[in-house]
């Protein structure tokens, strides 16, 4: 009886722990952050110099609650929970970090992953939204602590060989990538299964002699949609040109997997189905989709058979 009791405590217990974790994100930031009573705030401005520190966000009645973490908690946390894919995960322009925590929460459903995502901040000097120079500059600034979040990973991996790591951008994300793989004396690692560059806001032209130069990962993947109006939009009505998110078969070089969506997405409304396609509506509708991102978040490669179903 007395084993039974035992037993049963440790069952509940089990499933309160699993619940908990299943509401915590931990991430990275390039943001300012300020102590705030028992919760860390994150700022729009991005210090000269910012100590890189691992957080975790999580929900509470009271709403996003931020508070500081430790990499080894992470390491063991991720163990315990028998966690076998991790989805590292930059964001694209304009999102808050509550935003942020939310979408890395939906992927996590969706995709059976766990996320960690690195937080950038969009505001100008002025406390305004950034135009995609000032964006640039912001992605610049934010480059030291994106290379402590690709060590992070690299620590990860070092923690358990077996675990699938993978590394996606979305939009303006990008330009992250551009810079890093640009990066002179950068200490380069094979860490992740996959890198994805997801619905790209960098430009198309030459983006072969940097794209060419990123060598941290088994395979890359350039996802993109011939109808994605956000980037049609961008180059419309700023300096940019045709943007690697909207590729055409041009420039295309043979280390890198380009899976066209064009056919499976399309043109269509609300318009940010266009861009935006890992999450919301386009997965419940196009099973395909969300059949490959599965693949390829849980660090897998894309079959023939796959990019058949897509109609590729």
């Amino acid at each position: 009886m007395r084993s039974l009791v035992v037993c049963l405590l440790f069952v509940l217990w089990s499933v309160d722990y699993l619940q908990a974790e299943s509401n915590i994100v931990y991430f990275m930031t390039s943001a300012e952050v300020d102590f705030n009573g028992d919760n860390f705030e994150i700022g729009d401005k991005i210090p000269d110099y910012n100590d890189v520190i691992l957080y975790k966000a999580s929900t509470e009645d009271d709403g996003l609650k931020i508070a500081l973490a430790e990499k080894p908690q992470m390491f063991n946390t991720y163990s315990d929970l028998g966690v076998q894919n991790v989805l590292f995960y930059v964001h694209g322009y304009g999102k808050e970090v509550e935003q942020v925590y939310k979408r890395a929460l939906l992927m996590q459903d969706s995709y059976n992953v766990k996320v960690v995502f690195f937080f950038w901040p969009f505001m100008n000097s002025k406390g305004k939204p950034s135009n995609l120079f000032q964006s640039h500059d912001n992605i610049q600034k934010s480059l030291p602590a994106f290379n402590h979040f690709i060590e992070l990973a690299h620590e990860l991996k070092e923690q358990n060989d077996n675990l699938s790591v993978s590394l996606m951008a979305h939009s303006l994300g990008n330009y992250f990538f551009k810079l890093y793989s640009l990066e002179q004396n950068t200490n380069r690692r094979l860490i992740f299964e996959n890198v994805i560059l997801n619905s790209a806001a960098v430009n198309d032209k030459r983006h072969g002699d940097w794209l060419s130069l990123l060598d941290i990962q088994k395979r890359k993947y350039v996802l993109y949609n011939n109808h994605d109006f956000l980037l049609k939009g961008l180059q419309l009505f700023t300096r940019a040109k045709r943007q690697l998110g909207n590729k055409t078969n041009r420039y295309k070089i043979s280390s890198v997997n380009y899976v066209n969506l064009s056919e499976a997405i399309g043109f269509r409304f609300p318009l940010y189905n266009t861009h935006s396609y890992f999450t919301g509506e386009i997965i419940d509708e196009v099973s395909a989709i969300k059949h490959m991102y599965t693949l390829i978040f849980q660090g897998k490669q894309i079959e023939e058979s796959d990019y058949f179903a897509l109609g590729l």
